[in-house]
């Protein structure tokens, strides 16, 4: 290889390896970006969701218990709307939770939830019933009996906040260990471009030094 073609070589490899670390630095950062922001995406809006709907689980029974308590038919009816409109705003969340799905796990989840709420409702609509028509006390039993079903309902969405806490930590900590990898494989590549260029340049000084003594010589002669 003659000393043009060298020199050559020289550039080439040191554009190629900037490229490549350009290139490397910013697949690898958009993949950090997309999983630190996970979070923000993702979690925060599927947990606001769940904080909601977990409320209005609070307020279904809160509204059974007065529509138990009151002896008004008037006020027996309000709280019968109240407990129409929670249901209506949590089945409305359910449905929107649907477009936030990121996993096979997340979707279970959801299920679970759907199924815990129509176990709760059947509850509660039986337990209105007897209230309406004066059974007071036969509504209040049926409802201290089936407590654990009301409460499944609430302890199914604590359970799917959880997991998407648990799910935004481990996307942090998936971008931290892709972050590290990246900078490793930066650092890698520049070592092994610096050492190629300087051995290479090392090549192309002692070519020129021959050269030059080369041509002394045959001018001394």
């Amino acid at each position: 290889m003659n000393l043009s073609k060298q020199l050559l070589a020289m550039i080439g490899m040191t554009v190629l390896g900037l490229g490549a670390i350009f290139g490397i630095s910013y697949v690898k950062l958009e993949q950090v970006y997309h999983q630190t922001n996970y979070a923000n995406v993702n979690s925060i809006p599927s947990i606001m969701l769940l904080v909601d709907t977990l409320q209005d689980g609070y307020r279904l029974r809160l509204n059974l218990w007065e529509h138990i308590s009151f002896e008004e038919a008037e006020k027996k009816e309000g709280a019968k709307k109240a407990i129409e409109t929670v249901k209506g705003r949590i089945t409305t969340n359910l449905k929107a939770y649907e477009a936030m799905l990121s996993s096979d796990k997340d979707k279970e989840h959801l299920v679970k939830n759907s199924v815990a709420f129509k176990n709760a409702t059947e509850v509660i609509e039986r337990v209105m019933a007897l209230s309406a028509s004066g059974q007071k006390s036969v509504a209040e039993n049926l409802l201290n009996e089936n407590r654990p079903v009301l409460l499944a309902f609430t302890r199914a969405l604590d359970a799917h906040m959880r997991y998407n806490q648990e799910k935004a930590n481990e996307e942090a900590q998936i971008a931290i260990a892709e972050k590290d990898k990246a900078v490793l494989t930066m650092l890698l590549l520049f070592l092994g471009v610096a050492v190629a260029c300087v051995a290479l340049g090392m090549l192309i000084r002692n070519n020129i030094l021959e050269s030059v003594k080369l041509m002394r010589a045959g001018i001394g002669e």
